[in-house]
């Protein structure tokens, strides 16, 4: 989530406060009022009823939002140490692949998050920034049409897992999905170097998911 995001949900809480405020004083005001009626003194009620209604409601989606903030926050600081970590790679190559998650997510159904959580896993593989974002783009064209529109970060995780692992030479994952996989393409995974071993696996998730990410919008 963007810092203005979070600044509109705050200035919402804020809003709403005051009112609430407001709306209180002139209930005080009201009932110092001499004669005033059953019956206003009722709509009034009904409205500070509707409106603290309106507040808890905000409040609660503004929790939320501080919640998804945070949480995204701390995928995007993972993603960034991992990635630095790793031999060769520098904070350029960190905001490849946080532009990427940002481009993904506008033309597929996967939030950005839910992309770097994926980049932050692959990255424990040892795999340069370069080596993820060409993979990545499939991996979530797997993660949509394997979890759903509603794919998680975790569930994220857990596919980058299965995937990083296949880059290792361990197939077990990938054959229980229903991929087929050719000897030709075991041999460069196996035994090529890192980027033959992206080929490979991109072809193999491309020839039963191409593009799902995109056409699921």
């Amino acid at each position: 989530m963007q810092s203005t995001e979070l600044q509109l949900v705050l200035t919402a809480q804020n809003k709403a406060s005051a009112e609430l405020q407001k709306l209180s004083g002139d209930v005080e005001r009201l009932t110092g009022r001499v004669g005033t009626s059953e019956k206003s003194m009722k709509n009034m009620l009904k409205t500070i009823g509707g409106l603290t209604a309106v507040y808890g409601a905000v409040k609660v989606g503004i929790m939320g939002s501080i919640q998804a903030f945070n949480e995204s926050a701390l995928i995007e600081k993972k993603l960034e140490v991992i990635t630095m970590n790793l031999k060769g790679q520098t904070m350029e190559h960190v905001n490849m692949l946080k532009e990427q998650a940002k481009a993904l997510s506008i033309v597929g159904v996967m939030g950005d998050d839910v992309v770097m959580s994926a980049q932050a896993q692959l990255a424990t593989f040892d795999l340069t920034a370069e080596s993820i974002r060409q993979v990545t783009p499939a991996l979530m064209d797997m993660i949509v049409a394997e979890k759903g529109i509603y794919a998680s970060s975790e569930d994220a995780k857990a596919s980058a897992q299965g995937l990083g692992k296949a880059f290792q030479g361990q197939f077990d994952v990938l054959k229980k999905q229903g991929f087929i996989i050719t000897q030709a393409q075991e041999k460069m995974i196996k035994f090529g170097n890192e980027s033959m071993k992206v080929k490979a696996i991109t072809e193999i998730l491309g020839t039963t998911y191409a593009d799902a990410n995109k056409k699921m919008l």
